[in-house]
């Protein structure tokens, strides 16, 4: 996996699969390219009977950083009347998954991720 992955405490936490620019954390699927802005995004997630939401419980589970988003510098020139223009316009840039982390936090102790009821 390219991304960071950072555990808080001892314990087990949920899995964590990533396939392209999607990440699924337990049963939650979330597209990183599509969550991206133009400022860092952190992503808290939590643990509840029916697996991992974005819903605020009593068990925080983890949370997802992404940088924000990147774009090519514009390249200027001239244009028909000889000014100085923008020819091509800045692009955004795809989502360098290096830059992704995840912080975990353990479960509940006694408790595997299996232990609860995932949708």
């Amino acid at each position: 996996m390219e991304i960071a992955i950072n555990r808080i405490n001892a314990g087990s936490y949920i899995p964590l699969e990533l396939n392209g620019s999607t990440l699924h954390v337990g049963s939650l699927p979330i597209d990183l390219e599509a969550e991206r802005k133009d400022v860092t995004v952190v992503i808290d997630l939590y643990l509840s009977e029916a697996g991992v939401t974005r819903d605020k419980t009593d068990w925080f589970a983890a949370n997802v950083s992404l940088p924000p988003i990147e774009y090519s510098a514009p390249i200027y020139g001239l244009d028909s009347e000889g000014h100085n223009a923008e020819i091509i316009p800045a692009e955004r840039q795809p989502l360098a998954l290096n830059q992704v982390a995840v912080t975990l936090w353990a479960l509940p102790e006694g408790t595997t991720f299996f232990d609860y009821n995932q949708e």
